[in-house]
């Protein structure tokens, strides 16, 4: 019973999510949507097969015989993913599917070929955020029309 209503509550995007400091504690390394939750704009899976390709390559180059080389591969996986999963969560900020504005705006950005979320499929997302900055920067005071 108790699934079933949670299957057929109403879901609303709130905007909000919560970013961790780290994506390792103790014996535990959080990936995918465990570690950076964003709000749903079609990048949630790829983030999440991501970030575990990432972990296990840095498990392969670490090693993952011994505690030690354990808990330095999980100190390297939030060096290295951190970032990215960081400009995940900006990226997919910039869009709210009930604002009409937004939607304007997210169409306008396609015209012009700087549509953060299309940028996401091609590239890592720490370098779309980089590229969305630089453009925004040069907007200067006209930036904040850019805000979610």
């Amino acid at each position: 019973e108790e699934l079933v209503r949670f299957v057929e509550r109403d879901c609303h995007h709130i905007g909000k999510a919560v970013r961790c400091s780290t994506l390792h504690a103790g014996k535990a390394v959080l990936l995918g949507d465990a570690g950076s939750a964003f709000p749903p704009v079609g990048q949630g899976i790829n983030a999440a097969m991501e970030s575990a390709v990432v972990f296990d390559r840095i498990l392969g180059e670490v090693g993952s015989e011994t505690p030690e080389q354990l808990l330095e591969a999980a100190a390297r996986f939030t060096e290295t993913w951190k970032p990215e999963a960081d400009a995940a969560g900006w990226i997919a900020s910039r869009w709210t599917f009930s604002n009409l504005r937004m939607s304007a705006k997210l169409l306008l950005a396609e015209f012009l070929d700087c549509n953060v979320l299309q940028q996401a499929k091609h590239m890592p997302y720490s370098e779309v955020v980089a590229q969305a900055q630089t453009r925004l920067r040069r907007l200067g005071p006209l930036a904040r029309l850019a805000e979610p």
